[in-house]
């Protein structure tokens, strides 16, 4: 007699509970691209404790024998076989796990069976036997996603996901904000420290992210991009927190689906509209300090290195095509400060990445947005910071109102009119700001492999700021005497009460270098005009100078480490003008204020 032929013990109490509780216990999760969940699956770790629970596994196998004796060794079975087990007795098999022990790849671990394995029993009751094992399988079987990988999944295979919002969708692709049921299910997709309401999530809620499902004729390409564009990323081996969070991929039935970290706080036009802009100086800080973060993930996109073992050119450019507020996504901090908040840039599918064999090529050789469109969202940045909102708005259309008398192909409400930059964005610049600012770029050969960085961080600071002068980028003796001699002539005024002339404005000189001049003395320079403002008793505001540090020479930074700590020291802090940050480590927002606010170029060593 066949395993199957006594269906009468599938009567005994023990089966019948199991019947009952399976599917009362079952969790809905989702298969395919549907938009909510429909398919039962049963956590595996509900099914261990139900099983081990009050002996339940022996009570069910002395059910199927009829309380005779049995060659099953329990452990065995709790160990190695429980879901294919379960899944026997759910379609009347329930004594084929007796065959099923006998061969270690129709184990639980090589579940779910994509194909009819090798020593699959046959029942010549029931030619189905398979097809229903197949088909009952994924229920006990949800798809255990981990960490960054990428899969192509059948379609009956359930995915773990409980809940599915719709956020947004346009052009190729649909945004939900997804709720997975990984703990219940054994495991946690990022460390379990980050996936629970812990400190290192704050107000975030726990298990909860975005599923972007690419499922237009254009999904392949689009998902292959973003995909492509996170693991190149990925493959500078650093954790960039600057950029949205990728967790991994899955293909399924016609549909192309990428698994991100949950932006809590939307998006940057989100918080613009909801968030009322800092007043104090402290949020204002945080708010710029978290903002300029976003300059590290731009950085991190133009300098993907060539990952070990692969041949060919070292340089790897790449750019994001579409910075804008909508594709930067914010996501709450540690505390319930509203400012305490972390910008992350999203939308990857629209950067781009290619190879050169010419270590000197610049992102502005290849850059159609990136930074020249952060550059863009730090203008509106500033302007909702001092304007709010509504002056926002009004920047926007004023904007939009110059490009349409232009009659340009620009949309939108674009900062150029696609050779110069608008009237308008400059009018804003010059009503944001009253400070004159320089820049001195380090054009030594030892800067070379810098100047992409050099370019970035340029052009965060040029939308800061006013226009250069006609002069472009001078020397710093030149910069410095010349200002020197700005403030005698201003000193010679006031001895005559020519009260007519404007005070000469203060000044900040940034100095982009790596400090391994050959043949240069900046301290002398420095030197003379800290005698200058001691002699013309003038307020430690009046002149700052910012070392911006490329690279690691010993010797730049034991230079510019002498121009900021040495000189305090030597002339005490009321006369520190010098600060002097490192450009992958530094604080961005010490770089921009360092010279103007004395409170911002603090030395915890002092």
């Amino acid at each position: 007699m066949s395993p199957s032929a006594d269906q009468s013990v599938y009567a005994a109490p023990e089966i019948q509970e199991l019947l009952e509780w399976v599917p009362q216990r079952s969790t809905l999760g989702t298969c395919g691209a549907s938009a909510t969940p429909n398919c039962p699956f049963m956590p595996l770790p509900d099914l261990e404790k139900y099983l081990k629970s009050n002996r339940r596994t022996s009570r069910l196998l002395r059910a199927l024998y009829s309380g005779r004796e049995h060659p099953v060794v329990v452990e065995t079975l709790e160990k190695w076989y429980m879901r294919a087990f379960t899944i026997l007795i759910l379609i009347g098999k329930g004594k084929y796990i007796e065959h099923f022990m006998q061969y270690p790849n129709l184990a639980d671990a090589l579940l779910p069976f994509l194909v009819k394995p090798a020593h699959f029993p046959i029942d010549p009751n029931d030619i189905h036997f398979w097809q229903k094992f197949y088909t009952n399988q994924f229920a006990f079987c949800a798809h255990q996603f981990r960490l960054n990988d990428n899969y192509t999944l059948e379609d009956c295979c359930v995915l773990p996901i409980i809940s599915k919002d719709l956020l947004g969708s346009g052009g190729s692709a649909a945004i939900y904000k997804m709720q997975a049921a990984f703990p219940r299910c054994g495991y946690y997709l990022v460390p379990q420290a980050n996936a629970s309401q812990s400190s290192a999530h704050g107000r975030r809620p726990a298990n909860t992210y975005v599923l972007k499902t690419y499922n237009t004729s254009d999904a392949k390409h689009y998902y292959e991009n973003e995909v492509e564009a996170f693991k190149k990323i990925a493959s500078k081996d650093r954790e960039d927190k600057s950029i949205i969070q990728f967790l991994g991929s899955f293909k399924q039935s016609d549909t192309h689906n990428i698994l991100l970290e949950y932006a809590d706080c939307l998006t940057l036009e989100d918080f613009f509209r909801n968030i009322t802009p800092p007043s104090l100086g402290k949020d204002i800080a945080m708010f710029w300090q978290r903002f300029f973060d976003l300059l590290k993930a731009l950085s991190c996109i133009h300098t993907i290195e060539r990952p070990d073992g692969l041949t060919g050119p070292d340089i790897l450019v790449g750019w994001h095509q579409d910075v804008k507020p909508s594709n930067i996504l914010v996501l709450s901090g540690h505390s319930s400060h509203p400012y305490d908040v972390h910008f992350k840039l999203a939308d990857l599918g629209l950067s781009h990445f290619k190879r050169t064999e010419n270590p000197s090529m610049s992102i502005a050789d290849s850059d159609t947005g990136g930074t020249k469109d952060y550059g863009g969202i730090c203008s509106e940045a500033a302007t909702w910071v001092i304007l709010g909102m509504p002056g926002l708005i009004e920047y926007r259309t004023q904007r939009k109102q110059e490009v349409a008398m232009k009659n340009t192909s620009q949309d939108g409400s674009p900062f150029h009119d696609g050779q110069t930059t608008l009237r308008t964005v400059e009018r804003m610049h010059d009503r944001l700001l009253e400070k004159g600012e320089v820049f001195l770029v380090d054009n030594a050969l030892s800067m070379r492999k810098h100047w992409d960085s050099v370019i970035e961080l340029f052009s965060v600071f040029a939308w800061h700021t006013k226009s250069l002068d006609s002069n472009g980028l001078e020397i710093p003796n030149k910069i410095l005497r010349k200002y020197q001699g700005d403030l005698e002539r201003q000193k010679e005024r006031k001895n005559k009460n020519s009260f007519w002339q404007k005070d000469v404005k203060p000044l900040s000189l940034y100095v982009f270098t790596d400090g391994a001049w050959e043949g240069c003395d900046a301290v002398t320079p420095v030197e003379a005009m800290i005698q200058k403002q001691i002699e013309l008793k003038l307020p430690r505001e009046q002149i700052g100078i910012q070392f911006i540090r490329f690279g690691d020479d010993p010797r730049g930074i034991d230079r510019l480490t002498y121009l900021d700590s040495g000189l305090r020291k030597k002339y005490g802090k009321e006369h520190d003008i010098v600060d002097h940050e490192p450009f992958l480590s530094g604080n961005v927002l010490k770089m921009f204020l360092g010279p103007v606010f004395n409170w911002y170029d603090a030395d915890e060593a002092d």
